[in-house]
């Protein structure tokens, strides 16, 4: 099964979103999921991974999207940023992109470090298995900074 396939029928899906050039920011829906994972932006029109991404801040997704959204200058154009590289891509080639936003929401594990337990989420090694296997099925993964 590929990976698009199994993201869809495994992830959780949310509603769509489409960039606002005349407000110059992301029209996200409203997720009110706070616990940490994997999130997942598909072009609905192409079937297409655009981005995998971890939200591992306190607030989860719903945090990460925030960011995405946000009309902070210094945080739309700090060329490293993520949301810089979506926001270049969008006002360009894919103004009238809809994007799907899918989410794999994973909860801490307990862990022994040197002694020590400890809560750790898997996010990032779910985040590069899903992006490896993306690259190797041809998907663009555009928003990206990494390829």
């Amino acid at each position: 099964m590929s990976v698009i396939d199994q993201i869809k029928r495994k992830a959780n899906y949310y509603k769509s979103a489409t960039y606002n050039a005349v407000e110059n920011r992301w029209d996200f829906p409203e997720i009110a999921e706070t616990r940490k994972g994997v999130y997942i932006f598909v072009d609905k029109g192409r079937n297409d991974i655009l981005k995998i991404g971890k939200a591992d801040g306190k607030k989860g997704i719903s945090q990460r999207l925030n960011e995405y959204q946000a009309n902070s200058r210094g945080f739309l154009n700090n060329p490293s940023s993520s949301a810089s590289v979506i926001k270049r891509v969008q006002e360009t080639e894919l103004r009238q992109l809809e994007i799907e936003i899918y989410y794999i929401p994973i909860d801490p594990v307990q862990v022994t470090i040197a002694g020590f337990n400890v809560l750790a989420s898997p996010a990032r090694e779910l985040e590069c298995t899903l992006h490896d296997m993306a690259l190797e099925e041809g998907h663009s993964l555009r928003f990206s900074k990494k390829k």
